[in-house]
């Protein structure tokens, strides 16, 4: 069994690459890169940050961004950034959390009984 995370990210990438790839399937890589800023500039709803807050510890700037004028995010000292990061991830351990016990709740909770099966 793989981790529920990745197979989610996988899935995500593939609806989406549906939308923007021609019926011959030939250009899938010219529009991962759009696909991947858009997903990175994303919030997610485990933790409420986006990738890149993770990652870079800022938000992108996205060309809406310089278009509009939206200022840059203020420099954070890397004590302070890390600090952040410990509590970011304190948020995603939670998450990962409370999506193992809905897993836990649907799984098979009969279990394995030796013999049960034995069909001699």
């Amino acid at each position: 069994m793989s981790d529920g995370m990745v197979e989610r990210y996988i899935k995500t990438i593939e609806e989406h690459s549906r939308k923007v790839v021609t019926s011959l399937q030939m250009d899938w890589d010219e529009g991962l890169p759009l696909f991947l800023l858009a997903y990175r500039a994303s919030t997610h709803d485990t933790m409420g940050l986006t990738p890149a807050i993770l990652v870079f510890g800022r938000e992108l700037r996205l060309p809406c961004d310089l278009l509009f004028g939206v200022s840059p995010d203020k420099e954070l000292r890397p004590t302070d950034y890390a600090a952040e990061v410990v509590d970011d991830l304190h948020h995603l351990k939670l998450g990962s959390d409370r999506m193992n016990s809905r897993y836990d709740k649907t799984a098979n909770s009969a279990g394995y009984h030796e013999g049960a099966f034995d069909t001699t």
